[in-house]
């Protein structure tokens, strides 16, 4: 059996000598997003694993490596600086991205317990990688067990060094074993920018990137922070133009509040980041006005007309990851007040912005991308001229004459995602809603939860009476909703503590498996298909443990089976998992170890 995996390593460890030996001499040049030609070194290493390719944003260089370690490298994540002038670089700005051991998180790392963070990071003086020295080793899979950066200043010439300038070195195999080593150097005018490899469970292999040497010039100009030929600058005060959604912010959660998601980035001309954000909002049910005078804290409308309850009820616009970049990098101290955005809007200073009642942002060159969301081409802050919103709703001369609280009954009974609002303007009002019929609610929630096998076993887990009655309440409340609001809670509060107990079970359920519907599906699907992932997804018997593994399942498992097979966890799916019950987070966590440890 030992000379089996003799053999089986010695093939590999020839493979990848002989691999690296074709392509020693040869360089893939790739194009970058500036048509900027860069050389791809190939990888040195095992042949193990799926390819990754990692470069820096435009105008960074790679400056070293944060690693996740135990005896070889598990994961990787470059680490990227701008540089302003040849041996003078800004700070480290990480890679969205690392690869390899999925286990590389806080959380996970807590579990597995002997992983730890390094980092090798080329010196001050010496900002960015120039050549790297890697040697792999293993007794049945080949991996990166030692990395060693050679360091240079940003700039087409290089003075060449005997000796590394940051080194990792792992612990060494007990024998026997196979290795192989190699060292490799950016071609002459070029410096590194990114890495490409081939990660799995651990690390398989390694190359570096290179691109030109780019040095950014920053200067400050009055209050604009200009960054070389890309100048950032405060949002423009929008107009009240046709077309305009504008938006009143809010100062207290739980009702109507805007919600955040980022849909992508790109590079921007000066090598800042650019977000595209959704918004997610809840409409008001009459014009915004020209003073914003319809408009109460979390509503957003046109200015001449409500957009209505059937939506959209999302807006896409661009706006940057982080705008006081330059001044940090100028030691200007930031601005983190909740008026930044008038000055800086970025991806953090609008949502801050926005928690404040009497703010105002608007969105210009409105476009609809069919039913799901509004596309903005422009938006800015907006400052009411003198005129306080109305401390009650108006109505327009021309709307209808159904009040408030009728809105609202409308709202509740087809679902709609306004309702919350509504009946929170209804009780503001001084109205009073109908009593909810709890025992209709409670019929139909049975009938909800029968349609689910999860929602069952759940069910069959309350305590028959009372709790199970509320638990019933609580799937018709929370049916196709996936956020908590103020209608439920009205509901919940009204019930005997038993009864309350069960609802708020029900509640919690629905709500997070109506936010990843479609993948909990999906993951129950592969689950029934496929014997070694039901196995595991029923160690635990929670439907919270046994929805998270099905979410899970979805996004890493087999996508021969319909899952989306990712190989690592990133921020995306990482996000999920963190919105997640504890016990779901649990199922999550066990279903990527999992999946991740299987060959798909």
């Amino acid at each position: 059996m030992k000379q089996q995996m003799l053999g089986h390593c010695q093939r590999q460890v020839r493979l990848a000598i002989r691999l690296t030996g074709m392509l020693a001499g040869m360089l893939l040049p790739v194009v970058s997003a500036s048509a900027q030609i860069d050389a791809v070194l190939p990888p040195l290493g095992g042949p193990d694993g799926t390819q990754f390719v990692a470069r820096c944003s435009e105008g960074q260089h790679l400056t070293g490596f944060e690693l996740l370690v135990s005896q070889d490298v598990d994961a990787i994540r470059p680490l990227c600086v701008i540089a302003f002038s040849p041996a003078n670089a800004g700070p480290i700005e990480p890679y969205p991205t690392s690869f390899g051991e999925p286990l590389r998180d806080p959380d996970f790392a807590k579990v597995a317990g002997q992983l730890e963070k390094r980092q090798v990071v080329c010196p001050g003086n010496a900002p960015v990688v120039t050549g790297m020295y890697v040697r792999w080793e293993g007794r049945h899979t080949l991996t990166v067990n030692n990395i060693h950066l050679f360091c240079g200043v940003v700039g087409p010439t290089q003075t060449a060094s005997q000796y590394p300038a940051a080194v990792y070195d792992g612990r060494l195999a007990t024998p026997p074993y196979w290795s192989g080593s190699g060292t490799q150097n950016c071609p002459a005018g070029l410096v590194a920018v990114g890495i490409n490899g081939r990660a799995g469970d651990w690390v398989y292999s390694l190359g570096l990137i290179c691109g030109a040497p780019r040095v950014t010039n920053i200067a400050k100009l009055g209050a604009i922070m200009k960054a070389g030929s890309s100048s950032v600058k405060p949002a423009p005060r929008v107009k009240s133009l046709p077309g305009e959604i504008r938006c009143r912010g809010y100062s207290h959660p739980g009702g109507s509040e805007y919600v955040f998601f980022t849909i992508d980035s790109r590079p921007g001309p000066g090598g800042e980041t650019i977000v595209l954000y959704e918004m997610a909002f809840t409409p008001s049910p009459i014009a915004a006005g020209q003073n914003s005078e319809g408009l109460r804290p979390g509503e957003c409308a046109w200015l001449d007309r409500p957009i209505g309850d059937n939506g959209p009820l999302r807006i896409r616009f661009e706006t940057l990851a982080n705008a006081q970049t330059k001044q940090r990098l100028q030691g200007v101290p930031l601005d983190d007040s909740p008026n930044a955005a008038e000055s800086y809007p970025d991806a953090s200073s609008i949502p801050r912005y926005l928690k404040v009642d009497n703010h105002y942002w608007s969105f210009g060159g409105i476009t609809q991308a069919g039913t799901a969301y509004f596309q903005a081409s422009g938006n800015g802050y907006w400052a009411p001229a003198g005129v306080k919103p109305a401390p009650h709703l108006p109505r327009r001369p021309d709307s209808p004459t159904q009040s408030i609280c009728d809105s609202a009954r409308a709202a509740r009974a087809r679902n709609s995602p306004a309702a919350p609002a509504l009946e929170a303007r209804c009780r503001a009002e001084g109205e009073t809603l109908p009593a909810v019929d709890v025992n209709a609610l409670a019929d139909k929630g049975e009938a909800i939860a029968n349609q689910d096998p999860l929602a069952v076993e759940l069910r069959e887990q309350q305590p028959e009476g009372g709790v199970r009655h509320g638990f019933d309440i609580g799937m018709a409340a929370a049916e196709g909703q996936t956020g908590p609001g103020p209608g439920k809670d009205r509901i919940r509060d009204s019930l005997p503590p038993d009864e309350r107990q069960g609802f708020i079970t029900a509640v919690a359920f629905t709500l997070e498996r109506n936010k990843y519907a479609a993948r909990a599906a999906k993951g129950a699907e592969i689950a029934a298909t496929d014997p070694i992932v039901a196995e595991a997804r029923n160690a635990e018997t929670d439907p919270f443990y046994r929805l998270g593994f099905d979410i899970a399942t979805a996004i890493f498992g087999d996508p021969a089976l319909g899952a989306q097979g990712n190989t690592a966890t990133g921020p995306g799916s990482l996000g999920i998992r963190d919105s997640l019950s504890a016990a779901g987070q649990r199922g999550f966590n066990d279903a990527v170890r999992l999946h991740l440890g299987r060959k798909y």
